[in-house]
């Protein structure tokens, strides 16, 4: 399969995913693994080139509409840009094993399966959404744990980050969804520099990106970020979350040794 099919892949997995504040690399690994063969741990660097070539148009999209919270954005970038260099380091040794990783990348996609489904669920409870922001020391927890994730799966902590935000803490979509983009794009950045320099430095089984694959599906996903931005106030949200809740469980399966 070439570049044109994997343009088209990135293009429809951004513009269904950035409706829901996410970039749409969590649906993006299992297909490079299952259908363009991309090795481990070589897939986790291709998806976060595909971030860094796709967000920020979907945040500029965000932020030229002026639905993008930055004091929310940074300070949750100020918790997964740490994190994200101990997931890549974790990421290079002990899950450098394409089975290890197997499973807890099924994991992985099984809790965000259900987490979107619940999430749904729990919103049909009529719950009233927050004006203010959580605390900082919040924001910035959240952030660490989705940036450690995000480094060993290549995930730029949006998936993680936009359900909690708005299942636990009760922010509306609306406002969060351009900040974990925002956050996905500065995460992806400093995943991505970590896992070249440990590919120069030699660190456990650290491998460079598929550059052109990553930067097609990127390309793709571009145009797919400012499409679903633009359709974020028309689409039905709850509805995309449980098609994308049911499809990350689907693609957990997959994912299984």
């Amino acid at each position: 399969m070439g570049i044109v099919a994997r343009i088209l892949t990135g293009f429809l997995i951004a513009a269904a995913t950035t409706p829901a504040g996410v970039s749409g690399a969590f649906l993006l690994l299992p297909v490079q693994v299952q259908v363009f063969n991309v090795p481990s741990p070589a897939v986790s660097a291709t998806n976060l080139v595909y971030n860094v070539v796709s967000s920020p148009a979907g945040v500029l999209s965000y932020d030229r509409h002026g639905r993008m919270d930055w004091p929310l954005a940074l300070s949750l970038i100020s918790g997964t840009a740490p994190a994200v260099v101990v997931g890549v380091s974790v990421r290079t040794t002990w899950l450098a094993d394409p089975q290890r990783f197997g499973i807890v990348a099924a994991l992985l996609l099984f809790a965000l399966g259900i987490r979107l489904v619940a999430e749904v669920l729990s919103q049909s409870r009529a719950l009233p959404t927050r004006a203010e922001l959580p605390p900082m020391w919040r924001r910035v927890a959240v952030g660490a744990v989705a940036g450690f994730v995000g480094g060993i799966y290549g995930l730029g902590g949006a998936a993680l980050i936009v359900p909690y935000l708005v299942s636990v803490e009760r922010m509306p979509i609306s406002r969060v969804a351009g900040a974990g983009l925002a956050t996905t794009m500065a995460t992806s950045v400093i995943g991505l520099v970590t896992f070249a320099l440990a590919e120069v430095a030699g660190i456990g089984h650290a491998d460079a990106p598929r550059w052109i694959d990553g930067i097609a599906l990127g390309v793709g996903g571009l145009g797919g970020a400012i499409v679903g931005a633009r359709l974020q106030p028309r689409v039905p949200v709850p509805a995309l979350k449980i098609i994308l809740g049911i499809a990350a469980l689907a693609a957990g399966l997959r994912l299984l040794p």
